[in-house]
């Protein structure tokens, strides 16, 4: 599937999720870059030959805080989209706090170059971008863009993001 696509399917079925919660707003929204809307593109398992899924399925969580520096420290940023790579997520809550679980990660034969227990997350909200410096993912192409960040997972894994307002 093209990311175009990719990301159209991931956006309705984040928005049919969004509409089943209690009027909240369907529609989800990321940080921009260059003018551009940015939105964790659907990327569920792609299949092998013989049906096998692409990522392998960690039943740990993967939780953390999304927060940006200020002048009198850390700051949690609430309703942060946190998407999994394989479209599980989280929305960080009124302390920035997101979890996930379960957690797609490699070996992957999709990505067969890429280190087992690795996964990626896609990170979005409006009025906030990546930092200056962020690492471009090793999952590649169609993967790498505004908002990925590559995670090991070992276990129940912690990750913190820092994200900037634009």
């Amino acid at each position: 599937m093209k990311p175009k696509a990719q990301t159209a399917l991931f956006t309705l079925a984040i928005a049919a999720a969004f509409a089943a919660c209690d009027g909240a707003d369907p529609t989800p929204t990321g940080p921009t870059r260059d003018a551009q809307q940015v939105r964790p593109p659907d990327v569920r398992p792609p299949y092998d030959g013989d049906h096998n899924p692409a990522f392998q399925v960690a039943d740990v969580t993967l939780s953390g805080f999304v927060f940006e520096n200020t002048a009198t420290g850390r700051r949690t940023i609430e309703g942060v989209i946190v998407a999994n790579g394989e479209g599980n997520y989280g929305t960080t809550d009124a302390s920035g706090f997101y979890s996930i679980r379960p957690v797609w990660v490699c070996p992957c034969p999709a990505q067969p170059r890429v280190e087992a227990g690795m996964t990626f997350l896609w990170v979005a909200k409006d009025g906030y971008a990546d930092p200056p410096g962020t690492p471009a993912s090793v999952f590649g192409p169609g993967i790498d863009g505004p908002g990925t960040r590559d995670v090991r997972i070992d276990g129940d894994t912690r990750f913190d993001i820092e994200l900037v307002p634009r």
